[in-house]
Order: structure tokens, then sequence, then C-alpha cells
């Protein structure tokens, strides 16, 4: 049983599996999410486990770090990052105050969360899982603000990686289309969505769990997406022609 773990983006989607599967699993469990309590499912969150924050606000670091302070919580084992938001729109068309949310929810925050918790990571040689997205490596119509701030969140982590080498155990996974109700709130059309194979967030979570479990990078959660990745990557131009 791991000592403490820490979740954002916990009551949605892959959060929201990642939180079932830890939820006995830890003394210190800390689920974070904007949503109030009394709105939450009481079978997993409760007083003594979860945390209202609103990471598109600055200071959210400051107010996890006194919240673990004052429930005397010195070490942490497992940090996962999984909160983010997504806008569908051309970037002309996405004001100037939905770019600043996503980008602090999507890259800020987690990088000022680490950086305030590694302390306490680092004393239990912890884990620190970032949850990107396959659009990091690859063009995106009407994502590409979203999966710019995954892409430079990967960027982050890389770096981390070999700064905290003996130290913390950093970890990048890159779920590809989930069903997670992020489409919805980010303005897919529904005719844009249809065809694809979403996955579960369920198996999504399962294959992150495995991917702590081994301490092994996984990258993305499937053959098709690590090849989407690799192509994304190596040949843009002709993605970009295709997306078209």
């Amino acid at each position: 049983m791991m000592n403490t773990i820490i979740i954002t983006g916990a009551t949605s989607g892959i959060g929201l599996e990642l939180a079932k599967h830890y939820l006995d699993q830890s003394e210190n469990l800390v689920l974070i999410g904007r949503r109030s309590l009394e709105d939450l499912d009481s079978a997993i969150f409760k007083e003594g486990n979860y945390l209202q924050l609103d990471l598109s606000k600055s200071g959210g670091s400051s107010i996890l770090t006194e919240h673990l302070n004052k429930k005397g919580i010195s070490r942490i084992d497992l940090l996962i990052h999984c909160a983010a938001i997504g806008k569908y729109q051309e970037v002309k068309e996405v004001c100037r105050n939905e770019l600043k949310e996503l980008i602090q929810i999507n890259l800020k925050s987690p990088i000022k969360i680490t950086h305030s918790l590694l302390p306490k990571l680092s004393r239990s040689s912890g884990k620190i899982v970032f949850i990107s997205s396959v659009m990091s490596n690859m063009p995106c119509r009407e994502f590409a603000s979203y999966a710019a701030s995954k892409a430079a969140l990967d960027s982050f982590a890389r770096s981390l990686r070999i700064e905290l080498e003996g130290q913390c155990s950093v970890l990048v996974f890159q779920p590809g289309g989930t069903s997670t109700g992020m489409h919805q709130k980010a303005g897919v059309p529904a005719q844009t969505v249809e065809g694809y194979k979403l996955k579960s967030p369920r198996s999504v979570a399962e294959k992150i769990v495995e991917a702590i479990s081994t301490d092994l990078n996984l990258g993305s959660d499937s053959l098709g997406n690590k090849l989407v990745a690799f192509a994304g990557r190596r040949i843009a131009g002709l993605l970009s022609v295709a997306t078209k």
C-alpha cells in the first residue's frame, strides 16, 4: 500500500477511474477537482480525501501544499496529473480568456504543482505521472492550442526525467481518443466524433495503472496510437495535408 497518492482531475473520465482504482490502496488519498463535494459520489469522494480546487486559477499549488501540510503529509508516493480541458476552435476564434484557462490548467498547473511537491516526492522516491495526449505528436485542426499545451507538457516531463534520475520516476502517458465527455465539453460536433472507436476511460486507466506499477514509460495506450504518434513526429507535413 502506498502512503500518499494525489490525483488531479479526479472527478471525471480517466481521473475518476484512477480514483476508483486507488481508493483502497493509499493511507492518504488526495483527489482534486473543481466540483463541490455534494455533487460527487459519496462512495468515492469524502471530506477526508477530496480537495475542491479550481486549477484554472493561479495559486493552486500553494493551496494544495498548504492542505497537505495541515494533514501532516510530508511524503508523496504518487502524483498523477489528469486535469485538462480542450477547446475545439480555430486559433483565431479562441478568445483570450479561454486560451489563458487552457494553458493554466493543462500546462502551468502541472508544472507549478510538481515544483511545489518535489521535496515531498523526493523523500519517497515517488512517481510523477503526466497524462498527455497522442495529439501532442501530430497536427490537429481546431485543437491546436490543446495539442500545443500537451506537447509542452511532454517536453517538460522529458527534461524533468533527466533532472530527477535516481530521485523520482517521471512517466508520460499519451491516450488516444477516449470517451470521457471532453469532446462534448470542448465543443466537438457529434458528427465529427461519430465513426471513431473511442476507448473507455476504465480501459485507459488500467493501462496507466499497469505502466505505473512496472515503472514503464509506455507513451501511448495502443500500437495504433504509437504509430500515429510516430507518424505525426516524422511526417507532420503529410499528416497536415491529410487532415485538411
